[in-house]
């Protein structure tokens, strides 16, 4: 009897140490990560308390089995599971929340750029300006917009469909805004892969002034000796049809995940994949390429500090996105792919840049025709659904409910903000949601109804 105990408890250890070894220990790097650099960037640059962020954003297995420990003096996370596979994320100024890979080995510094989004300081009411504006509600049937809320937002003490805040703007006023408890107009929230679409305003930007051309291939250094990468162009990475070898796969270990959770240099990982098809023959979507993207703008500076401050100095200030933050890997480089916060009010200035192609003001910040080279379709990527770094409506693949004239932003967990030329609108939504558990046509389409 003992022995086949003794045999049963061998049979066990066994197999808990190939299930670390497999299964467990390749993907520490990736929870804990993600555990760390989520709760540092909602504590220190959304300014959440820890007890919300972890009913709500780390509220999924195994998220909710890691141990975290703050230091709101040294203002870092560290995140461990059952006690395994420490990870840290540091709060630095101007650069944002920034993860680790053991020690800090680039060390880099910026002095917080905010001042420069503090240079503006006329008394236009939002969105062309700070001083804050009352709902315009005349021209809108406040019903049908009290449906679309409804629909939108969870009832009290139930917390399902997540959204955090919707805001409306219509004919550039803003017409309708609300937000879940916990949040607010001055809330900065994490976009996500909406980063992707001020990745999109950058590459505008550099275009008009003449730094960069879309359709000559690039000059990397990783791809000098390589005749087939070279042929991959800047127009190929924004649409996300460069060929190289990419997992966009966030349930495990993949190329993405450990780009985001477990490098020091984003860059590095994707510009380095291998090609898989011959560039321009095959859509994928790839973080990857967004992430090359922003070597490609960090390259064309002849400092590292002109590189960090050039969003905010081209893109933000101009807009007065002053609540924006982009947030760097450890290497300094910006994760263009995926970190960028601000509030939804912020975010919906970035629509409307958009709506009014390129133009903010009197000024004409995109070079003329460049919304309408984004909205292009790119040829083999499901059904047309995809541009330059902008998800599109083409053929109603999304919201068929909603013109095909519609375009928008995305990012993991429902983050959108929907531009509808025809209807003069922009939408931002934004919580915990992603798109197949929450009606986002409905959403959509009520609020056209209620505009009509």
């Amino acid at each position: 009897m003992r022995k086949s105990i003794y045999i049963v408890s061998g049979i066990i250890s066994v197999i808990l140490l190939l299930g670390y070894f497999f299964y467990l220990q390749p993907r520490l790097p990736i929870i804990n990560g993600y555990a760390a650099k989520m709760t540092c960037t909602c504590l220190f640059v959304s300014d959440r308390k820890l007890s919300t962020i972890k009913e709500q954003d780390l509220n999924m297995s195994p998220l909710n089995l890691v141990d975290l420990e703050v230091d709101n003096t040294k203002k870092t996370v560290n995140a461990e599971l059952f006690g395994l596979g420490k990870e840290s994320a540091i709060y630095k100024d101007g650069l944002g929340c920034v993860l680790l890979q053991d020690d800090d080995n680039y060390k880099i510094t910026y002095k917080n750029q905010r001042p420069f989004l503090l240079w503006s300081n006329n008394e236009l009411p939002f969105p062309y300006g700070r001083k804050d504006t009352t709902l315009t509600t005349s021209n809108l049937d406040q019903k049908i917009i009290q449906k679309a809320m409804d629909l939108a937002f969870d009832k009290t003490g139930i917390h399902d469909k997540t959204t955090r805040a919707i805001v409306i703007l219509h004919k550039d006023t803003l017409v309708a805004e609300k937000y879940a408890e916990g949040f607010s107009k001055d809330t900065p929230i994490l976009g996500w892969s909406m980063t992707k679409s001020i990745t999109n305003a950058l590459i505008g930007i550099l275009v008009k002034q003449g730094k960069i051309n879309v359709t000559s291939p690039l000059k990397i250094p990783e791809w000098e000796h390589d005749t087939a990468r070279k042929k991959i162009t800047l127009d190929n990475l924004l649409r996300m049809n460069s060929g190289l070898f990419w997992e966009e796969d966030y349930t495990g270990v993949s190329t993405v995940t450990n780009m985001l959770f477990n490098s020091e240099s984003a860059y590095e990982v994707a510009v380095n994949q291998p090609l898989e098809y011959e560039p321009g023959t095959h859509w994928e979507y790839s973080s990857g390429t967004t992430n090359i993207l922003s070597g490609v703008i960090r390259n064309l500076f002849d400092t590292h500090i002109e590189y960090l401050a050039f969003p905010y100095i081209e893109l933000f200030l101009k807009l007065d996105m002053t609540s924006a933050q982009l947030e760097t890997d450890e290497a300094g480089n910006y994760v263009l792919s995926s970190y960028c916060t601000a509030t939804p009010r912020d975010w919906a200035k970035l629509g409307l840049l958009y709506l009014h192609n390129g133009k903010w003001k009197e000024e004409q910040i995109l070079p003329d025709g460049w919304v309408d080279y984004s909205i292009k379709p790119t040829p083999y990527s499901d059904n047309l659904k995809y541009g330059a770094q902008l998800w599109l409506n083409t053929n109603k693949n999304y919201f068929p409910d909603a013109p095909e004239d519609l375009f928008f932003f995305s990012g993991f967990q429902g983050q959108h903000v929907i531009v509808i030329p025809s209807k003069d609108l922009v939408i931002v939504k934004m919580g915990l949601k992603n798109a197949q558990d929450f009606d986002m046509n409905g959403v959509i389409r009520t609020i056209i109804e209620a505009i009509n």
